[in-house]
Protein backbone atom coordinates (compact mmCIF):
# COMPACT_ATOMS: atom_id res chain seq x y z
CA UNK A 1 0.00 0.00 0.00
CA UNK A 2 1.41 3.44 -1.04
CA UNK A 3 0.31 6.76 1.22
CA UNK A 4 0.77 9.97 0.91
CA UNK A 5 2.21 11.40 4.30
CA UNK A 6 0.74 13.26 7.12
CA UNK A 7 -2.32 12.01 8.11
CA UNK A 8 -1.57 8.92 5.48
CA UNK A 9 -5.02 9.36 4.35
CA UNK A 10 -5.83 8.12 0.85
CA UNK A 11 -9.04 10.19 0.47
CA UNK A 12 -6.89 13.81 0.57
CA UNK A 13 -2.88 15.00 -0.50
CA UNK A 14 -1.17 15.58 2.89
CA UNK A 15 2.93 15.61 3.46
CA UNK A 16 4.82 14.33 5.58
CA UNK A 17 6.79 16.15 8.07
CA UNK A 18 10.97 15.66 8.76
CA UNK A 19 10.33 14.21 12.17
CA UNK A 20 7.82 11.86 10.81
CA UNK A 21 10.84 9.51 8.99
CA UNK A 22 11.69 8.93 12.61
CA UNK A 23 8.52 7.37 13.36
CA UNK A 24 7.29 5.92 10.21
CA UNK A 25 9.52 3.06 9.55
CA UNK A 26 8.20 2.98 5.81
CA UNK A 27 10.24 4.36 2.97
CA UNK A 28 9.41 7.55 1.52
CA UNK A 29 9.57 8.22 -2.35
CA UNK A 30 9.67 11.80 -3.13
CA UNK A 31 7.81 12.78 -6.99
CA UNK A 32 10.12 15.30 -8.26
CA UNK A 33 8.23 15.94 -11.51
CA UNK A 34 5.66 15.41 -13.48
CA UNK A 35 4.44 12.36 -16.22
CA UNK A 36 3.77 13.33 -19.36
CA UNK A 37 2.75 16.72 -17.17
CA UNK A 38 0.27 15.05 -14.83
CA UNK A 39 0.60 14.72 -11.42
CA UNK A 40 2.75 11.58 -10.67
CA UNK A 41 2.49 11.48 -6.81
CA UNK A 42 -1.05 10.73 -7.23
CA UNK A 43 -1.45 7.70 -9.96
CA UNK A 44 1.48 5.75 -7.33
CA UNK A 45 -0.87 6.46 -4.39
CA UNK A 46 -4.11 4.58 -6.22
CA UNK A 47 -1.48 1.16 -6.50
CA UNK A 48 -2.52 -1.49 -4.44
CA UNK A 49 0.57 -3.06 -3.48
CA UNK A 50 2.09 -5.61 -0.86
CA UNK A 51 4.60 -3.49 0.23
CA UNK A 52 4.77 0.08 2.51
CA UNK A 53 6.06 3.28 0.84
CA UNK A 54 5.13 6.73 1.69
CA UNK A 55 4.79 8.44 -1.26
CA UNK A 56 5.25 12.65 -1.39
CA UNK A 57 5.80 15.46 -4.02
CA UNK A 58 6.25 17.98 -1.92
CA UNK A 59 10.22 19.11 -2.37
CA UNK A 60 10.94 20.24 1.08
CA UNK A 61 10.71 16.87 2.06
CA UNK A 62 13.86 16.09 0.18
CA UNK A 63 16.12 15.51 2.96
CA UNK A 64 13.84 12.52 4.24
CA UNK A 65 13.60 10.68 1.04
CA UNK A 66 14.97 7.26 0.34
CA UNK A 67 14.26 7.91 -3.03
CA UNK A 68 13.76 11.02 -5.43
CA UNK A 69 11.73 9.69 -8.63
CA UNK A 70 12.29 11.67 -11.98
CA UNK A 71 10.76 11.16 -15.11
CA UNK A 72 13.13 11.78 -18.19
CA UNK A 73 10.72 13.14 -20.30
CA UNK A 74 9.58 16.10 -17.93
CA UNK A 75 13.05 16.37 -16.41
CA UNK A 76 14.76 19.48 -16.88
CA UNK A 77 18.54 20.52 -16.03
CA UNK A 78 17.82 23.19 -14.61
CA UNK A 79 15.37 21.98 -12.31
CA UNK A 80 17.34 19.43 -10.07
CA UNK A 81 17.78 18.96 -6.52
CA UNK A 82 20.41 21.42 -4.52
CA UNK A 83 21.44 18.54 -1.96
CA UNK A 84 21.58 14.77 -1.94
CA UNK A 85 22.25 12.62 0.37
CA UNK A 86 24.73 9.42 0.07
CA UNK A 87 21.79 6.78 1.11
CA UNK A 88 19.50 8.34 -1.52
CA UNK A 89 18.21 6.83 -4.87
CA UNK A 90 17.74 8.62 -7.86
CA UNK A 91 15.79 7.29 -10.01
CA UNK A 92 15.79 7.13 -13.91
CA UNK A 93 12.26 6.76 -14.79
CA UNK A 94 10.87 6.38 -18.35
CA UNK A 95 8.48 3.81 -20.30
CA UNK A 96 9.65 4.96 -23.65
CA UNK A 97 12.44 4.17 -25.90
CA UNK A 98 15.67 6.66 -26.36
CA UNK A 99 14.07 8.38 -29.13
CA UNK A 100 11.10 9.40 -27.06
CA UNK A 101 13.09 11.22 -24.10
CA UNK A 102 14.36 13.88 -25.96
CA UNK A 103 17.75 15.46 -24.96
CA UNK A 104 17.30 16.44 -21.62
CA UNK A 105 20.40 13.61 -20.90
CA UNK A 106 22.85 16.06 -23.16
CA UNK A 107 21.69 19.46 -22.88
CA UNK A 108 22.49 22.25 -21.36
CA UNK A 109 21.07 25.36 -19.99
CA UNK A 110 22.72 28.43 -19.18
CA UNK A 111 21.14 30.97 -17.33
CA UNK A 112 21.40 34.72 -17.48
CA UNK A 113 23.91 35.14 -15.15
CA UNK A 114 26.07 33.28 -17.27
CA UNK A 115 25.67 29.87 -15.05
CA UNK A 116 25.56 26.26 -17.26
CA UNK A 117 23.44 23.12 -15.98
CA UNK A 118 23.91 19.97 -17.23
CA UNK A 119 22.61 16.49 -15.56
CA UNK A 120 26.16 14.63 -14.09
CA UNK A 121 27.07 11.60 -15.89
CA UNK A 122 26.84 9.62 -12.67
CA UNK A 123 23.54 11.77 -11.50
CA UNK A 124 21.16 8.42 -11.45
CA UNK A 125 21.83 5.07 -9.22
CA UNK A 126 18.70 3.14 -9.78
CA UNK A 127 16.36 2.46 -13.13
CA UNK A 128 12.91 1.78 -13.89
CA UNK A 129 12.69 1.05 -17.17
CA UNK A 130 11.07 -1.60 -20.15
CA UNK A 131 14.32 -3.05 -20.36
CA UNK A 132 14.99 -6.11 -18.68
CA UNK A 133 18.59 -5.03 -17.10
CA UNK A 134 16.86 -2.30 -15.28
CA UNK A 135 17.04 -2.30 -11.63
CA UNK A 136 13.19 -2.19 -11.30
CA UNK A 137 12.00 -4.00 -15.09
CA UNK A 138 8.48 -2.40 -15.66
CA UNK A 139 7.05 -3.16 -19.06
CA UNK A 140 3.91 -1.46 -20.24
CA UNK A 141 1.94 -4.77 -19.30
CA UNK A 142 2.43 -8.44 -18.19
CA UNK A 143 0.85 -11.31 -17.85
CA UNK A 144 0.04 -12.97 -14.52
CA UNK A 145 -0.98 -16.46 -14.05
CA UNK A 146 -4.19 -16.92 -11.86
CA UNK A 147 -4.08 -19.13 -9.06
CA UNK A 148 -7.00 -21.39 -10.99
CA UNK A 149 -8.64 -21.59 -14.09
CA UNK A 150 -11.53 -18.74 -14.15
CA UNK A 151 -14.89 -20.16 -15.16
CA UNK A 152 -16.51 -20.20 -17.87
CA UNK A 153 -18.79 -16.97 -17.19
CA UNK A 154 -16.55 -15.09 -16.63
CA UNK A 155 -14.71 -14.97 -19.54
CA UNK A 156 -15.18 -12.10 -22.44
CA UNK A 157 -17.49 -14.33 -24.72
CA UNK A 158 -16.78 -13.35 -28.44
CA UNK A 159 -17.46 -16.30 -31.07
CA UNK A 160 -15.79 -17.04 -34.21
CA UNK A 161 -18.77 -15.63 -36.39
CA UNK A 162 -18.84 -12.58 -34.37
CA UNK A 163 -15.31 -11.52 -35.56
CA UNK A 164 -15.96 -12.96 -39.38
CA UNK A 165 -19.07 -11.09 -39.71
CA UNK A 166 -17.43 -7.56 -38.60
CA UNK A 167 -17.06 -5.50 -42.03
CA UNK A 168 -13.82 -4.42 -41.84
CA UNK A 169 -10.54 -5.72 -41.74
CA UNK A 170 -7.68 -3.71 -40.55
CA UNK A 171 -7.64 -0.96 -38.20
CA UNK A 172 -5.12 1.56 -37.44
CA UNK A 173 -4.80 4.19 -34.74
CA UNK A 174 -1.49 6.55 -34.79
CA UNK A 175 -0.58 10.21 -33.09
CA UNK A 176 3.11 10.15 -33.84
CA UNK A 177 2.89 10.74 -37.50
CA UNK A 178 7.29 10.49 -37.75
CA UNK A 179 8.84 7.68 -35.75
CA UNK A 180 12.04 6.11 -35.80
CA UNK A 181 10.95 2.70 -36.75
CA UNK A 182 9.59 4.60 -39.65
CA UNK A 183 6.30 2.31 -39.50
CA UNK A 184 4.30 5.19 -41.79
CA UNK A 185 6.19 4.23 -44.45
CA UNK A 186 5.58 0.71 -44.26
CA UNK A 187 2.02 0.97 -43.82
CA UNK A 188 1.52 3.60 -47.11
CA UNK A 189 3.03 0.60 -48.87
CA UNK A 190 0.70 -2.29 -47.33
CA UNK A 191 -2.18 0.49 -48.26
CA UNK A 192 -1.69 -0.48 -51.97
CA UNK A 193 -2.35 -4.21 -50.82
CA UNK A 194 -5.26 -4.20 -48.63
CA UNK A 195 -7.87 -1.55 -47.45
CA UNK A 196 -6.94 0.24 -43.71
CA UNK A 197 -9.04 2.48 -41.86
CA UNK A 198 -6.88 5.06 -39.92
CA UNK A 199 -7.84 7.24 -37.07
CA UNK A 200 -5.88 9.12 -34.82
CA UNK A 201 -4.47 13.22 -34.93
CA UNK A 202 -2.25 12.16 -38.00
CA UNK A 203 -4.86 12.36 -40.23
CA UNK A 204 -7.38 14.51 -38.28
CA UNK A 205 -9.63 11.86 -36.98
CA UNK A 206 -9.22 12.50 -33.40
CA UNK A 207 -10.90 9.38 -31.47
CA UNK A 208 -11.98 9.46 -28.01
CA UNK A 209 -12.11 6.02 -26.13
CA UNK A 210 -15.75 5.69 -27.19
CA UNK A 211 -14.92 6.01 -30.86
CA UNK A 212 -12.17 3.82 -30.87
CA UNK A 213 -14.14 0.76 -28.73
CA UNK A 214 -16.65 1.40 -31.93
CA UNK A 215 -13.53 1.19 -34.74
CA UNK A 216 -12.51 -1.75 -32.89
CA UNK A 217 -15.52 -3.84 -32.79
CA UNK A 218 -15.84 -3.07 -36.61
CA UNK A 219 -12.60 -4.68 -37.70
CA UNK A 220 -11.00 -7.82 -37.51
CA UNK A 221 -7.21 -6.97 -37.21
CA UNK A 222 -5.85 -4.19 -35.02
CA UNK A 223 -1.99 -2.87 -35.94
CA UNK A 224 -0.03 -1.88 -33.19
CA UNK A 225 3.35 -1.31 -34.76
CA UNK A 226 6.29 0.12 -32.40
CA UNK A 227 6.95 3.33 -32.73
CA UNK A 228 10.96 2.38 -31.62
CA UNK A 229 12.15 -1.47 -32.75
CA UNK A 230 13.97 -1.91 -29.52
CA UNK A 231 15.07 -4.57 -27.26
CA UNK A 232 12.93 -5.52 -24.99
CA UNK A 233 10.42 -2.77 -25.67
CA UNK A 234 6.91 -3.61 -26.47
CA UNK A 235 4.31 -0.65 -27.34
CA UNK A 236 1.26 0.35 -25.02
CA UNK A 237 -1.25 -0.46 -28.01
CA UNK A 238 -0.20 -4.19 -27.64
CA UNK A 239 -1.57 -3.99 -23.57
CA UNK A 240 -4.52 -1.41 -24.14
CA UNK A 241 -6.35 -3.60 -27.05
CA UNK A 242 -5.61 -6.75 -26.59
CA UNK A 243 -9.08 -7.83 -25.51
CA UNK A 244 -10.17 -7.04 -28.84
CA UNK A 245 -7.37 -8.53 -30.88
CA UNK A 246 -7.93 -11.39 -33.09
CA UNK A 247 -6.09 -14.39 -32.27
CA UNK A 248 -4.09 -16.60 -35.30
CA UNK A 249 -2.20 -19.07 -33.39
CA UNK A 250 -4.87 -20.39 -31.66
CA UNK A 251 -8.36 -21.66 -32.78
CA UNK A 252 -9.88 -21.21 -29.24
CA UNK A 253 -10.87 -17.51 -29.22
CA UNK A 254 -9.65 -16.02 -25.57
CA UNK A 255 -8.71 -19.25 -24.10
CA UNK A 256 -5.85 -17.60 -22.81
CA UNK A 257 -7.85 -16.07 -20.25
CA UNK A 258 -8.73 -18.62 -18.17
CA UNK A 259 -5.56 -19.11 -16.35
CA UNK A 260 -3.73 -15.54 -17.37
CA UNK A 261 -4.11 -12.32 -16.64
CA UNK A 262 -3.22 -8.45 -17.62
CA UNK A 263 -1.32 -6.79 -15.30
CA UNK A 264 -0.82 -3.02 -16.18
CA UNK A 265 2.62 -1.34 -15.96
CA UNK A 266 2.83 -0.94 -11.90
CA UNK A 267 6.49 0.55 -10.80
CA UNK A 268 5.33 1.99 -7.85
CA UNK A 269 4.51 -1.33 -6.41
CA UNK A 270 7.88 -2.63 -7.80
CA UNK A 271 9.89 0.51 -6.68
CA UNK A 272 7.93 -0.09 -3.26
CA UNK A 273 8.97 -4.07 -3.10
CA UNK A 274 12.67 -2.85 -4.02
CA UNK A 275 12.89 -0.02 -1.53
CA UNK A 276 11.36 -2.21 1.17
CA UNK A 277 14.02 -5.19 0.45
CA UNK A 278 16.97 -3.30 -0.15
CA UNK A 279 20.21 -4.53 1.44
CA UNK A 280 21.05 -0.87 3.01
CA UNK A 281 23.65 -0.47 0.13
CA UNK A 282 23.27 2.16 -2.78
CA UNK A 283 24.89 1.19 -6.08
CA UNK A 284 26.63 3.60 -8.70
CA UNK A 285 26.07 4.06 -12.19
CA UNK A 286 28.53 5.80 -13.50
CA UNK A 287 27.10 6.94 -17.09
CA UNK A 288 23.72 6.47 -17.96
CA UNK A 289 23.63 7.73 -21.09
CA UNK A 290 26.51 5.09 -22.49
CA UNK A 291 24.20 2.72 -20.86
CA UNK A 292 20.72 4.20 -22.19
CA UNK A 293 21.84 4.98 -25.49
CA UNK A 294 23.29 1.76 -26.45
CA UNK A 295 23.12 1.64 -30.34
CA UNK A 296 22.97 -2.18 -30.55
CA UNK A 297 19.83 -2.68 -28.68
CA UNK A 298 17.81 -0.51 -30.84
CA UNK A 299 17.58 -2.14 -35.09
CA UNK A 300 17.43 0.19 -38.20
CA UNK A 301 13.64 0.62 -39.40
CA UNK A 302 12.76 -2.06 -42.15
CA UNK A 303 12.33 0.70 -44.95
CA UNK A 304 16.16 0.25 -45.04
CA UNK A 305 16.68 -2.77 -46.22
CA UNK A 306 16.21 -3.81 -49.59
CA UNK A 307 13.35 -3.57 -51.51
CA UNK A 308 13.27 -6.83 -52.51
CA UNK A 309 12.81 -7.74 -48.23
CA UNK A 310 11.03 -5.23 -47.96
CA UNK A 311 8.68 -6.71 -50.74
CA UNK A 312 8.29 -10.48 -49.23
CA UNK A 313 7.64 -8.76 -45.50
CA UNK A 314 4.56 -6.71 -47.34
CA UNK A 315 3.44 -10.03 -49.28
CA UNK A 316 3.77 -11.96 -45.86
CA UNK A 317 1.75 -9.50 -43.99
CA UNK A 318 -0.66 -9.38 -46.70
CA UNK A 319 -1.25 -12.88 -46.45
CA UNK A 320 -1.53 -13.24 -43.04
CA UNK A 321 -4.32 -10.84 -43.14
CA UNK A 322 -6.38 -12.79 -45.97
CA UNK A 323 -5.39 -16.24 -44.60
CA UNK A 324 -6.79 -15.96 -40.99
CA UNK A 325 -10.00 -14.40 -42.87
CA UNK A 326 -10.57 -17.30 -44.61
CA UNK A 327 -9.58 -19.59 -42.14
CA UNK A 328 -11.90 -18.03 -39.94
CA UNK A 329 -14.33 -17.91 -42.07
CA UNK A 330 -14.23 -21.62 -43.39
CA UNK A 331 -14.63 -22.45 -39.61
CA UNK A 332 -17.92 -20.53 -39.07
CA UNK A 333 -19.32 -22.33 -42.55
CA UNK A 334 -18.25 -25.78 -41.15
CA UNK A 335 -18.22 -25.62 -37.39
Amino acid sequence: MLYFGGKLSPSTLSYITPTLKSVQKKPVILTWNKFFGSRLAPVMRDSDCLHECIVTENRSNLQVADAVIFHLSDMRSYDLPSIRLPRQYYIFFTLEPPEYIGTVLFEKYKTKSGQHYKIPDDFFNLTITYRTDADVYTPYGNFLRTEESRRKSELVQHSVKTIFERPNLVLHFVSNCNTPSRREKYIEQLKQHINITQLGECFGKRCSKECADRAIGKHKFYLSFENSVCQDYITEKIYLRLGNLLPVVLKRYFEWTKHWKLEKPNYACRLCKFLNEKNGTVKILPDVRKWWYDEKRCEKPLTSLPAAYNHNILKSTFSYFHYYSFFFAAKVIFH
